[in-house]
């Protein structure tokens, strides 16, 4: 009984602790579907180097637009797997796609700053493994 909440626990430790947590970023500027092919590459890049115990490899992405005297736009994509990050018609770049899109169509208006943070599940539970 005890065992689950401690591994939650554990679980929540690591997240906290950054475990998992790659970030990068990238000028909103230029060609859109440049960007997307970076952002992608970058990911694929990354996870290639996660640990994946017991199977686990999925991982989260948060994206955030900011630009000077706006409010920060975000996009967030949970629970994907790295075949989403290879598959040109999955909803994981489709998404990622009209939100770069949408994003650079601003552009003109106000220069910003793109921030891409994926949390690797797999890194994160290897982490909370090792605190056992």
């Amino acid at each position: 009984m005890f065992e689950g909440y401690r591994r939650k626990q554990r679980i929540v430790a690591a997240r906290q602790a950054g475990a998992g947590l790659y970030t990068n970023e990238w000028e909103l500027a230029g060609d859109p579907q440049t960007l997307v092919d970076s952002i992608l590459t970058w990911c694929r890049d990354t996870m290639a180097t996660s640990r994946r115990p017991y199977g686990i490899c999925h991982f989260d992405i948060a994206l955030t637009c900011r630009r000077a005297g706006q409010l920060p736009r975000r996009l967030h994509l949970r629970r994907g797997e790295p075949l989403h990050l290879y598959a040109e018609t999955s909803e994981l770049v489709a998404q990622l796609r009209d939100f770069i899109a949408r994003e650079s169509a601003n552009t003109a208006a106000a220069p910003g700053k793109l921030v891409v943070a994926l949390s690797s599940w797999g890194d994160i539970t290897h982490a909370a493994l090792m605190r056992s």
